[in-house]
């Protein structure tokens, strides 16, 4: 046995195995005692060389020849909980804590067996138990403050990471859960101090570098959190949750392909992941690879046929790809699965716009609202909401998501203009010139005012009007006429300013800088080349922002001079936009505020139109002609992201036009 022993010191594992086995045939030739220490050196050989069974094996025979010896029952419990037997583990613990009830560490050890198996409030008291017999049991602390943190007692859990700090100064560990719970709090910096402590004592501690990266992503601070990502990976490749969120800090940068690598790397650590399946769909989609996102979706689902999220975007992937029954299905599905999924529920209130059943999409529009916003608008909720009755009453429209959106729902204005209520109507502040020369008779305020509602009977978001007067196609009818008039006056001069004898004088909008759409909506100046060429045809530049260097360079490359009105801000004063849309021939726009006002307007428009996720509820047209506003025509993209063409149907549209 001693020679064992020598040899295991020695590292001459081999030999150490060999002796102890010898040793254990002829147990009638050897001490009791002498079967119990070769168990346990092959028990923690079998460990070392990853034998796992045969090492739990050998020392649970040692613990069963020595009930009484401590360290035999907690060296199997270590080795059962490492290997995921937590119950197992438990067992072994509390075997050790009736032999040595003074023994703290048989405590902590059983605190991190419960906390295993999801018994936090029980692994707390027994941290508390060790911690009673040893108060400077530093990871006792941490755990114990691990724990807290899980329950969302966060305070709590700060000050026991305190304690663990205390007890041990250089608790590099211990600092970085500390700065974990300080990031569950929204003291992000204080956290990146207690990261940045946690590095500098552990250069290698991977955890801190995750969790700078969580922290740094919330902050918005997306490169600082890829590298952050990147550094926890490189000491921790396996890390699946790193490069789950390393996928998210990507695609919020807008890099889909890099974002889909990096899932498709999760997804090979560990293939049963519904959420990395999920998240790679919703990538491949933004890449307007929508048949190759369907699979992924699917694949979720196979995974957690309960995954609502995942029947969600899988009933918006098949609405791109045109497959609306399925789609539809498909929503029916997560909403069976979750009845309180708003967005599921507002988009398929969306489809069922695309379906013509308008009933059933106002009733599901209603769940447009974020939890925040709900929140906010409870309060207006205080005041009895309007039904669409005639009445003597004080009635309040109030505004609501964007400039485009408050014009789209302002056609609905003309259908209660014989309503006997007095009506007040607030607006995005740019608006309200040209809503007041509209609508001589409803009163107009800024949306950014205050309201107070003890000044009004009833009261409804603009955006819930269509519930009342849109509720089937017939109902668009009274919009068949333009809706909006511009300052003739100012049209008439500006007309004469940009107008040249035989020319057609075409408005062209061709950007938005929605964050999440803009760019698939958008069309650069180059790919519109085959209708800006064209002869006989002067552009107008109604495009908001500074557009100068586009223009400019479209006059360089190819001669091609876009007209711009220098005294009408096309952002801020939309009155004057108005003006300037209507002093000309017609409008080419894709899919943004200019499309609504020229709509509105009634003025001929041509509008671009994405295919995929960026093309928006309303403008579905299956006839070619909107339904909300009757003059616009909407040229469509067979694919995503491919404009060639809907470009090449509007040059004929103005080659016609010209002759």
């Amino acid at each position: 046995m001693q020679q064992a022993v020598d040899e295991y010191q020695q590292g001459d594992w081999n030999n150490a195995e060999a002796r102890c086995r010898l040793l254990l045939r002829n147990p009638s030739n050897y001490s009791r005692l002498d079967n119990f220490d070769a168990l346990n050196i092959l028990g923690i050989i079998a460990a070392q060389s990853s034998r796992i069974e045969d090492a739990i094996e050998f020392l649970r025979r040692a613990s069963l020849i020595e009930p009484g010896d401590i360290a035999a029952h907690m060296n199997l419990g270590h080795l059962l909980r490492q290997n995921q037997r937590p119950e197992a583990a438990l067992e072994c613990y509390e075997k050790a804590i009736k032999i040595q009830p003074a023994f703290p560490d048989a405590y902590y050890f059983r605190g991190l067996a419960l906390a295993d198996i999801g018994r936090k409030e029980p692994a707390i008291e027994s941290y508390n138990q060790a911690l009673a017999l040893n108060p400077h049991h530093a990871n006792a602390h941490n755990d114990r403050g691990i724990a807290l943190a899980s329950l969302d007692r966060h305070e709590a859990a700060l000050k026991s990471f305190d304690n663990a700090i205390a007890s041990k100064r250089d608790y590099a560990e211990a600092y970085g859960n500390r700065g974990a719970t300080l990031m569950a709090l929204k003291r992000y910096e204080e956290a990146l101090e207690n990261f940045d402590k946690a590095i500098s004592l552990k250069i290698d501690l991977a955890s801190a570098y995750f969790n700078r990266g969580l922290t740094l992503d919330a902050l918005k601070r997306y490169d600082e959190a890829l590298d952050n990502y990147d550094q926890s990976l490189r000491l921790a490749p396996e890390n699946t949750t790193a490069w789950m969120s390393r996928g998210i800090a990507l695609y919020r940068k807008k890099l889909y392909a890099a974002s889909a690598e990096s899932y498709r790397h999760a997804i090979s650590l560990t293939h049963r992941d519904e959420r990395a399946h999920n998240n790679l769909g919703i990538t491949l989609a933004a890449l307007n690879h929508f048949d190759a996102a369907l699979d992924s979706y699917d694949e979720a689902i196979a995974i957690n046929p309960g995954f609502a999220e995942a029947h969600n975007n899988r009933a918006a992937a098949l609405t791109v790809l045109k497959k609306y029954p399925a789609a539809l299905e498909s929503y029916e599905q997560t909403l069976r699965l979750q009845p309180d999924y708003a967005e599921a529920r507002k988009n398929m209130g969306l489809l069922c716009f695309a379906l013509g059943d308008f009933q059933r999409g106002w009733s599901a529009y209603e769940y447009r609202w974020t939890p925040e916003q709900l929140r906010q608008n409870t309060l207006r909720q205080g005041k009895q909401r309007w039904q669409g009755n005639k009445s003597d009453k004080r009635l309040f429209i109030w505004a609501e998501q964007g400039i485009g959106d408050q014009i789209l729902h302002g056609t609905i204005l003309r259908d209660i203009l014989d309503f006997p209520q007095h009506k007040t109507v607030s607006l995005n502040n740019k608006l309200i010139p040209l809503f007041r020369r509209s609508f001589a008779d409803i009163e107009f305020m800024s949306k950014d005012n205050d309201v107070d509602f003890e000044d009004y009977d009833e009261q409804i978001p603009i955006g819930s009007l269509g519930q009342l007067f849109r509720a089937s196609p017939a109902g668009f009818e009274i919009a068949r006429t333009p809706y909006l008039i511009p300052d003739k006056k100012l049209s008439a001069q500006l007309s004469a300013r940009i107008k040249k004898p035989g020319k057609l004088m075409c408005g062209l909008s061709w950007t938005s800088v929605n964050p999440a759409l803009g760019d698939d909506k958008s069309l650069s100046l180059n790919k519109a080349l085959p209708f800006l060429s064209l002869a006989n045809v002067n552009f107008v530049d109604l495009q908001y922002g500074d557009t100068s260097n586009e223009r400019h360079e479209i006059k360089k490359n190819h001669g091609i001079d876009i007209v711009t009105v220098d005294d009408i801000d096309n952002f801020n004063d939309i009155d004057g936009l108005a003006a300037l849309i209507d002093a000309c021939d017609l409008v080419i726009t894709i899919s943004n505020s200019t499309a609504h006002l020229a709509g509105a307007l009634g003025k001929k428009t041509l509008l671009l139109l994405p295919a995929g996720r960026s093309k928006l509820w309303y403008w579905y047209s299956p006839t070619g002609s909107c339904l909300w506003y009757p003059s616009v025509e909407v040229f469509e993209q067979d694919k995503p992201g491919v404009w060639d063409d809907p470009v090449a149907s509007v040059g004929r549209y103005l080659e016609n036009s010209i002759r």
